[in-house]
């Protein structure tokens, strides 16, 4: 085993506990094209320069640096890999090969007509990176991959199974490549929901309760076009009027406090907001790089995911509705969700039933949490739902379940 040094403790420890087989190889060798250079460059400095850094909160970040040139699928394709990859297979003789998509696709070429014909070939997807591709230049914004329909087709063709991340991709991928299998596996956070079962089942009301007296709402993304522009137009359209409106009601002093939670690399773009205008500081707290998302979730009250565009499956909705938080979310913020829950605010819907609204407006995020500020009672029956989905929707065996069944299919 080589490489030993990108796993974390706990891949160290979940490889132990699971009694796993795990073989790592890895290369510090660079893509050949200068603008892939520049970007792997960028890529190899930026956790030095991070962590060389004050934190998010008190120091002020760096000039915003034009993003390198998008890649593409020949600056990942590295000779030595296919070797080592083919000589790991030889010797491991596996029953199925789960590849990540797309940068890794290529290995699958490693292998020999009679290892293709033995093998369970699976790839696995996180997006349709065509469509991802075009919606970031429909924006104005460059995509981190430059790739289109026909190679996406030609990548996923090489495998049996093809997994997707939601079911409207599946349908997608399996016009792109027919003669593929293609399931869906959504995402399975590792931690779920704690609030004790007695809890979970009871009928009664909750008790009216927000984080130390703090009405918490949590936002975590890392810092991409869509992320950017999500919050940078939640901060300027819902939390300055929503501040604005409460402070005006300050004196009655039955309101609880408000603060927006921010983690991840996303806080380096809001940091340069807030000293491009001062005005979106209030109540805003910066977490900068989050170590434990179960500590996160537990500190804030409910999620938001105000994104606009994108495509695959939103993460954050799912972890923030897995830790039993309610979530508010743009349409576009909870789409391959839509087979697991109703949304609260549908018309047959009563609002303080369901763990997800939907918002189709600032006005109506501002609206919405508004409303949940002002009745904790709403709010705690929120939480109460969400747990209750997050065992029902969000387990490994629930999500999962589909592609277990296909492995241990014989060929």
């Amino acid at each position: 085993q080589t490489g030993s040094e990108q796993f974390t403790e706990k891949d160290r420890q979940l490889i132990a506990d699971q009694q796993l087989d795990v073989e790592q190889q890895s290369s510090d060798q660079m893509p050949k094209s200068w603008p892939a250079k520049i970007g792997w460059y960028a890529n190899q400095i930026r956790p030095k320069l991070s962590a060389s850094s004050s934190s998010t909160d008190s120091a002020a970040p760096d000039s915003p640096v034009e993003p390198p040139p998008s890649l593409q699928l020949k600056d990942f394709r590295w000779p030595w890999a296919l070797k080592a990859f083919g000589e790991s297979i030889a010797r491991f003789q596996p029953d199925s090969v789960l590849i990540e998509y797309v940068k890794l696709s290529y290995l699958i070429d490693g292998l020999t007509d009679q290892q293709r014909n033995s093998i369970h070939c699976v790839i696995d997807t996180h997006d349709a990176l065509h469509i991802r591709c075009e919606k970031f230049k429909q924006r104005g914004f460059r995509h981190w991959i430059e790739i289109s329909r026909e190679e996406e087709a030609r990548e996923l063709d090489k495998f049996d199974i093809v997994v997707a991340i939601q079911p409207e991709e599946a349908k997608l991928f399996k016009q792109m490549a027919p003669h593929a299998q293609t399931i869906v596996c959504g995402y399975a956070p590792q931690t779920l929901a704690s609030l004790p079962q007695s809890d979970l089942d009871s009928d009664e009301p909750c008790p009216a309760d927000t984080q130390n007296g703090i009405f918490s709402i949590g936002y975590l993304g890392s810092t991409n076009s869509s992320n950017a522009q999500a919050i940078e137009n939640f901060l300027e359209n819902v939390w300055q009027p929503l501040q604005q409106k409460f402070s005006e009601e300050s004196s009655e002093g039955d309101l609880p406090a408000t603060q927006l939670v921010i983690g991840g690399s996303i806080c380096q773009f809001v940091a340069q907001k807030k000293l491009d205008c001062p005005n979106v500081d209030t109540n805003i707290r910066l977490l900068g790089h989050v170590e434990n998302i179960t500590d996160f979730y537990n500190a804030v009250d409910v999620i938001i995911n105000p994104v606009e565009f994108g495509t695959g499956l939103k993460i954050k909705s799912v972890e923030g509705l897995a830790f039993g938080k309610p979530l508010l979310s743009t349409p576009e913020g909870v789409v391959g969700l839509e087979q697991i829950f109703q949304p609260a605010n549908q018309p047959t819907q009563h609002p303080s039933t369901e763990a997800i609204i939907v918002c189709q407006s600032a006005d109506q995020f501002l609206s919405e949490l508004e409303q949940l500020v002002r009745n904790p009672a709403q709010l705690n029956a929120l939480k109460r739902t969400a747990g209750m989905l997050a065992k029902s929707s969000f387990s490994s065996q629930h999500t999962y379940s589909p592609l277990k069944r296909l492995l241990l299919q014989s060929k």
